[in-house]
């Protein structure tokens, strides 16, 4: 068990999971990277990166020979949140869920937006999520 010191007392005190959560994170990573299933939020912090399992990501690394997706297209990150044709019906429902936003750019869905509150931010990251995994792509 992880103890933290009192200074005045020399006391040990234990430290609960949330105050470590709490001081392992580096104080400019926003909350909403934090929010929703961690299988997701992997995924979406490796397209946020670029080394995801994409296929552009992986021939950039000379791990594949070809970076093109099955529809014939470079398939990048745009490509698969915005133009892939595989994944039409789940795009068609995270612009209908996220089109309080008006104009959506891939940087809203994979960084969120500053100028918006942390809970709109958090919405948008559940709904990316979402089409993540009814994606199946990864």
């Amino acid at each position: 068990m992880l103890y933290q010191k009192n200074a005045v007392s020399r006391h040990h005190y234990p430290l609960s999971n949330q105050t470590l959560k709490k001081q392992n994170r580096p104080a400019n990573i926003p909350a909403h990277y934090y929010v929703g299933d961690r299988d997701q939020n992997i995924h979406h912090a490796r397209l946020r990166m670029n080394c995801s399992p994409l296929k552009a990501h992986l021939f950039s690394k000379n791990i594949i020979d070809s970076p093109h997706c099955q529809c014939g297209v470079i398939e990048d990150t745009y490509h698969y949140f915005f133009d892939c044709p595989l994944h039409n019906e789940i795009r068609q429902q995270l612009m209908q869920n996220l089109s309080f936003l008006g104009n959506i750019s891939i940087r809203d869905l994979l960084f969120g937006r500053y100028d918006l509150s942390p809970d709109t931010n958090i919405t948008i990251f559940k709904h990316v999520h979402t089409f993540i995994r009814h994606s199946k792509r990864f």
